[in-house]
């Protein structure tokens, strides 16, 4: 179990540094109530249309929000799943 979520997050932090940030949504943006974490609830009012199944794998620490760290998946996620689509 340990060795597929090394792959696993290895395969998160080369989508991070491959994927464009051209649509980029701020972090200070998305989070809302400026508490330091972006709820699935704030999420979708930046990332129009994004599936909570989504919004989910970029918490990568499995805490149930996304923080900082962690916001430049989300951000990667939704250019290429959803803007690059449209």
């Amino acid at each position: 179990m340990k060795r597929s979520f090394r792959y696993t997050a290895a395969a998160a932090t080369a989508f991070v540094l491959t994927a464009s940030a051209a649509g980029a949504v701020s972090f200070s943006r998305a989070d809302a109530n400026g508490d330091g974490v972006v709820t699935y609830q704030e999420a979708k009012r930046v990332f129009h249309g994004m599936s909570e199944v989504h919004y989910r794998k970029a918490d990568t620490n499995g805490d149930g929000v996304v923080d900082q760290r962690e916001f430049p998946l989300l951000n990667n996620m939704y250019d290429m799943l959803y803007r690059n689509n449209r």
